[in-house]
């Protein structure tokens, strides 16, 4: 009996060790990223703020990687759902944020899904190499938020406040700090602060009878606007003054805050999304440069250290540039091509970059169709001026 039971055990480990190597063998369904390959000393912050209406809040920057929310993304279980990617800034390849060879991604604790949405969610502090990610209370049951510590090379999550049951939302890293909003019990919202040398947590002094109703943070500025106000207040991280912005309001059509420049555009008052004209703002003075004005209608795509993207409608493939300081003449950019969306399916011919972020070098475009969203990588090719396209893709 016992050398029959010996035999029946060794026949089921063996053909558990066959079919451990014929899974091997198979294609992976996404490329395990290596922690090893990332190069940190590619961080180069833009101090870029993106208006909340404007779509492209969707990018976490951070040393030697791009995060970004990766759609419809298949798990060895069969599951499909929204996971954490990043692109490699060095490579130019695309990763699920989970650096476990062995994790099959589909679990809860994979740290790719567990924490799987970038946009307001998610923010980098440089002070201490971490990331400050929101996450549902499950005690509240998925009511009220907690803020987590998540390892650079995601291998794991620290609790570092814990939420109520009311919510927190829109956090972002300046300096030695965390902040977020959090709505307050008996209504009204305030700015918290986590300190991350020492994991202290306070609070913006809002003066008597305000409340916050929004923030925004750019370089070592932040931007608070109150409730029932127009006018903007400019803060720092210390929280030590607090200006009065007298030049600047709520209900003008900001699209990026760089610093203290603000570029406003001129909105099409007959369709929300299409603008009129650009111009460099200076907050603090009212001083306004013009940058881009004509007959037809713009959608603005991107800023980077010295460029600004945009199309017109009237050819949305097209897209140009302009000198982020106002010099030069527009140019012609890059023309998306038929082709350049073969191998996804789509042909619809008004496809055109929504959104581009620049990576080291590189710009990643995103395009929307169908109801969500494809990457893709825009990388220069040697002394031609132009660029190849290459889509991102997460997994095999």
């Amino acid at each position: 009996m016992k050398r029959i039971l010996t035999i029946c055990v060794l026949t089921v480990l063996l053909f558990s060790l066959s079919a451990s190597f014929m899974g091997c063998a198979e294609e992976p369904m996404w490329e395990v990223a290596d922690a090893a390959k990332i190069d940190t000393s590619l961080y180069a912050p833009s101090g870029v703020c993106y208006s909340n209406d404007w779509g492209q809040n969707g990018f976490v920057d951070a040393p030697g990687i791009l995060l970004y929310e990766a759609q419809d993304v298949q798990t060895a279980k069969g599951g499909i759902g929204t996971k954490t990617a990043f692109i490699n800034k060095a490579t130019g390849t695309s990763h699920l944020f989970c650096f476990d060879a062995l994790c099959t991604h589909a679990s809860g604790n994979c740290i790719a899904g567990e924490f799987s949405f970038v946009d307001g969610m998610m923010a980098y502090n440089a002070v201490s190499d971490q990331l400050y990610c929101i996450r549902s209370s499950p005690e509240f049951g998925g009511g009220g938020d907690s803020i987590y510590r998540v390892d650079m090379l995601a291998s794991g999550a620290t609790l570092v406040v814990k939420g109520d049951r009311n919510e927190v939302q829109d956090i972002a890293a300046v300096g030695k700090y965390v902040l977020w909003l959090h709505d307050m019990p008996e209504g009204g919202r305030e700015l918290c602060r986590l300190n991350v040398e020492s994991e202290a947590v306070d609070t913006y002094p809002t003066p008597e009878g305000k409340t916050v109703s929004s923030f925004f943070v750019s370089g070592d500025h932040i931007y608070l606007l109150f409730r029932d106000e127009v006018e903007y207040y400019l803060t720092d991280p210390e929280f030590s003054t607090t200006r009065k912005l007298e030049h600047f309001h709520w209900g003008t059509s900001w699209i990026y805050l760089r610093g203290t420049t603000a570029y406003l555009a001129k909105r099409d008052e007959s369709q929300s999304r299409r603008y009129l004209s650009l111009s460099a703002y200076d907050v603090l003075t009212g001083e306004e440069t013009q940058l881009l004005q004509g007959d037809e209608a713009y959608w603005f795509a991107g800023i980077s250290d010295n460029y600004i993207y945009y199309h017109t409608y009237a050819d949305l493939s097209h897209t140009y540039r302009i000198k982020a300081d106002g010099s030069g003449e527009p140019e012609l950019f890059y023309t998306l091509k038929p082709s350049d969306f073969k191998d996804t399916g789509l042909t619809d011919n008004a496809l055109y970059f929504e959104t581009l972020w620049e990576v080291n070098g590189m710009l990643v475009g995103t395009v929307n169709a169908k109801g969500k969203n494809f990457y893709y990588l825009l990388t220069p090719e040697k002394n031609t001026g132009t660029y190849a396209t290459k889509r991102l893709e997460t997994y095999a």
